[in-house]
């Protein structure tokens, strides 16, 4: 990381993550790569204001923004992920979204932990930059239809004890809010424009209603917090036969689509991907 960015510190407001990012630009960062797949984060900012311009509301050009990002695909969702920034450093290459999921955080738990990321990962530098760019949003207006319930996907034999932790655990779930934030990450020596979205909401339900709903898929699924022990999820994500396996699994029976990759720290992990080891994470190709 250039020691140059520590110049880009200081919080901006209104207009000036434009600015900021066009100063970063012309004095510190990195030769950037222009493809249409990785676009020169000035021409970025600038389709970002078009698209945004014919919308009706702060709200609706925010959502309006993020469904485009769910159809380009190169998305990480990371399901009851707390605000665990790590992966965003170790795949930023593969992916320019990540969508953060967890009905468990307040939008005051969210500002803390934004402003915590300088120092956990060096790596998103420019957030301190784009931190006031941060737009809230409907995380519902995402989804294609109203919530699924996801005991829908529980087996028989599991259903009642699913049921059981699951209530428990809504009963204790946060009123639905949701976050977009801009950010430029440095990937292999080039300046790279990443986007965050942070919905407060179940991740099964968030994942049928963003993907499985709409037939699209995740490039990254990320289920590192996917335990369901003590002060755990109410289901185990690791679990091919729990209701986010089953998900997935209609998915790519029915449309012939699932992850290219999931991210797990289990060993007991039993979906049917293959495993490759990859920097800190178990890293499973499909």
């Amino acid at each position: 990381m250039p020691e140059d960015y520590d110049d880009a510190d200081e919080p901006i407001t209104g207009q000036g993550v434009r600015e900021t990012i066009e100063r970063l630009m012309a004095d510190h960062v990195p030769p950037t790569d222009t493809t249409e797949d990785d676009p020169d984060p000035r021409r970025y900012v600038d389709d970002l204001g078009r698209s945004w311009h014919n919308a009706s509301t702060l709200e609706q050009r925010t959502e309006s923004h993020i469904r485009g990002r769910l159809a380009k695909g190169d998305v990480m969702f990371y399901p009851a992920s707390a605000f665990d920034w790590g992966p965003i450093r170790d795949f930023a290459g593969d992916c320019s979204t990540f969508i953060y999921c967890d009905w468990k955080q307040t939008p005051n738990d969210f500002d803390h932990a934004m402003l915590q990321v300088p120092q956990q990962n060096p790596a998103l530098n420019c957030l301190r930059c784009n931190y006031a760019e941060a737009r809230p949003f409907n995380p519902y207006a995402l989804f294609a239809g109203d919530p699924v319930d996801p005991l829908r996907f529980a087996t028989q034999e599991d259903f009642e004890r699913l049921r059981g932790r699951y209530e428990a655990e809504q009963d204790g779930a946060r009123e639905a809010w949701g976050r977009w934030i801009p950010a430029l990450s440095v990937v292999d020596g080039m300046a790279r424009p990443i986007e965050i979205v942070y919905l407060c909401a179940e991740g099964v339900s968030a994942y049928i209603g963003l993907f499985r709903a709409q037939k699209r898929t995740p490039r990254v699924l990320c289920i590192k917090n996917c335990g369901d022990g003590f002060g755990g999820n109410w289901t185990a994500f690791y679990r091919w036969n729990e209701p986010l396996g089953r998900v997935v699994e209609v998915s790519l029976r029915e449309d012939g689509l699932a992850p290219e990759y999931v991210v797990t720290e289990r060993e007991d992990f039993d979906w049917p991907w293959h495993p490759e080891g990859r920097q800190r994470y178990r890293l499973h190709p499909h």
